[in-house]
């Protein structure tokens, strides 16, 4: 059973933009799914239909919030042992959150 307040039907995919705008309901909705914002888009340079995944804004705040929150803990610790820890949690998120056009929200973690 489908739950109604978390389950809606939204017009997604290569026909969504075209569709709404003839009916002048403006750009596709976007939806958040496994710490991803999916987005219609084209791309630059022939136009063509592309889904853009962008990391979940809620999700990278929230992980930037715990990274500090660990960091000071970990703030009298040997700087090569927090180093490393650090190193693996970037490294974590990058392998996760390493999509095609989600460049920018990779480079903004890692700021």
């Amino acid at each position: 059973m489908l739950h109604g307040d978390k389950t809606r039907l939204i017009e997604f995919g290569r026909f969504a933009a075209t569709g709404r705008k003839e009916r002048g309901r403006g750009k596709p909705e976007t939806f958040n799914f496994l710490g991803f914002t999916h987005i219609c888009s084209k791309t630059r340079k022939s136009g063509r239909f592309v889904v853009v995944r962008k990391t979940q804004r809620t999700r990278m705040q929230a992980k930037l919030a715990e990274i500090k929150v660990e960091l000071r803990k970990r703030m009298h610790d040997p700087v090569p042992e927090v180093a490393q820890w650090l190193s693996a949690v970037l490294r974590g998120h990058s392998q996760y959150y390493g999509v095609p056009f989600n460049g920018r929200a990779q480079n903004t973690f890692r700021r």
